[in-house]
C-alpha cells in the first residue's frame, strides 16, 4: 500500500475522533511516533493524505471506505488493532445515534513535531499528544 502512495510519509502522530459542532474534538484513538502504521497508510489512501499536518472530514461512505480497508488486518490475532476497534465503534455510535447531532467523524495528522499548528484540529492534536502547540 506505502508504494502507491508516492511522496508519503509517516506522520508523527494521528488520530481519529469526533468534531463537534461548537468545534471541540473527542479522539477516539490517537498513534503516536510511529506505532500503528497501517491505519496511517490506510488513512492516506481514502484520504489522499501525503504528509504534513492537516485535518480531514469524513463523510459516512469515505469512514465506510477505511474500516472496510482497515478490517482484514483483524484477522491477525498476533497483534492488537486499536485502531480497528475504535473505527468500528465509532460506526456504531452513529449508527445508533450516539453521536452528538452536528458532529464530524475526523481524521487529524502531525507531520513532524516541529510543524507548526496551522489549523485548530491540528492543535487539539498537538495539545492532546503533548506535542508544543506551536
Amino acid at each position: 500500500m506505502i508504494e502507491a502512495l508516492p511522496d508519503w510519509e509517516l506522520p508523527v502522530a494521528y488520530a481519529m475522533g469526533v468534531l463537534g459542532k461548537y468545534g471541540q474534538i473527542d479522539f477516539r484513538v490517537t498513534n503516536y511516533r510511529g506505532s500503528h502504521e497501517l491505519p496511517a497508510v490506510v488513512l492516506a489512501t481514502v484520504l489522499g493524505y501525503r504528509r504534513g499536518s492537516s485535518s480531514y472530514e469524513l463523510d459516512l461512505a469515505t469512514f465506510e471506505r477505511a474500516i472496510s480497508q482497515l478490517e482484514p488486518a483483524g484477522a491477525c490475532d498476533a497483534y492488537e488493532h486499536p485502531n480497528l476497534w475504535a473505527w468500528q465503534r465509532l460506526r456504531a455510535d452513529l449508527a445508533n445515534g450516539a453521536i452528538p447531532a452536528g458532529s464530524t467523524v475526523i481524521a487529524v495528522f502531525i507531520g513532524r513535531e516541529s510543524d507548526r499548528a496551522t489549523s485548530d484540529p491540528v492543535r487539539q492534536l498537538r495539545l492532546y499528544s503533548g506535542i508544543d502547540p506551536s
